[in-house]
């Protein structure tokens, strides 16, 4: 049975209590954020700032035994120590992903202590469950605003229009040499600026860009009709050449009817047609009679 979110606080604030050179213990991530909706599998993503001989002495043993305190383990991952994939935290400091076996998932971090103010600075998702020097006595209340919707102007619509129609073309020219994996990758990234479109499209809708679509846009679906849901699942199926030209066709033709409301409502006196549309359009179109004139 996974233990209670009291048990898991429990053992990890007795272990920091216990251990003099951690000062200050955090917590991130979806159980700092009061706009989540609670539930059993949220992590606990964990802060600890310790003086740097002590992060070692941790770092230093190289069968984890000091893990066991917090649960029976199952799996760690260590980002920091990977080579095939790069560690995304700042310099010097190293985190543990923990799975244990009733279910609970900790995400640890030991940062040194003198990157404390950095790290309060940075991090607005954070409350602070332990401070034995009153380092972070004035911090403000967790919030998730460094990830609500950027706001919409001219510049960022046209930035996204563009970066969609160039990744049109590319993903025409991997279908039409039959490369379907990389046309795959483009569709994935063109379905990245269909998403930044509908961000901005549910915040006008909802009067304010004042509020977060979560990791990934996970929310986004709150947000949608069931019909515009059905057409933005539509731009996720994957597999052979087929699907991949249809898929394409779904995103593009999706993509043009929702910045073509934005334009009407955002940008009337500004663009009498889609951006980068027809001239994209009429490229893809050259590149069909190349290839019916050029076969292989």
């Amino acid at each position: 049975m996974i233990r209670t979110e009291q048990e898991v606080f429990g053992t990890i604030l007795d272990f920091a209590k216990n251990h003099e050179s951690i000062r200050l213990v955090t917590l991130e991530g979806s159980r700092a954020n009061p706009n989540i909706k609670k539930d059993i599998f949220r992590d606990y993503d964990i802060s600890f700032f310790l003086d740097r001989q002590s992060l070692q002495k941790f770092k230093d043993d190289t069968n984890d035994e000091w893990l066991k305190v917090f649960g029976n383990l199952l799996m760690i991952q260590k980002p920091e120590s990977m080579e095939l994939y790069p560690p995304d935290l700042k310099e010097d400091w190293f985190s543990y992903l923990m799975l244990f076996d009733d279910g609970v998932r900790i995400d640890l971090t030991l940062i040194p202590l003198e990157d404390a103010e950095f790290y309060k600075n940075h991090e607005r998702l954070m409350c602070v469950l332990l401070d034995k020097d009153n380092r972070f006595n004035n911090v403000l209340p967790a919030s998730d605003c460094a990830f609500h919707i950027k706001p919409l102007t001219k510049q960022s619509f046209l930035d996204c229009c563009n970066e969609f129609y160039w990744l049109y073309v590319c993903s025409l020219k991997d279908i039409l040499r039959s490369e379907t994996l990389l046309a795959n990758t483009h569709l994935a990234m063109m379905r990245e600026g269909l998403l930044i479109l509908l961000s901005w499209y549910v915040a006008l809708r909802e009067n304010h860009f004042s509020f977060s679509l979560g990791k990934e846009y996970k929310f986004l679906p709150q947000f949608l009709t069931s019909k515009e849901m059905q057409k933005l699942y539509a731009c996720y199926r994957l597999g052979n050449k087929k699907q991949a030209k249809k898929t394409r066709k779904n995103l593009e033709r999706f993509f043009a009817k929702i910045a073509q409301r934005l334009m009407r409502s955002c940008f009337k006196q500004d663009f009498q047609t889609l951006p980068y549309r027809t001239e994209t359009k009429a490229y893809a179109k050259i590149l069909k009679h190349l290839q019916n004139n050029n076969p292989s």
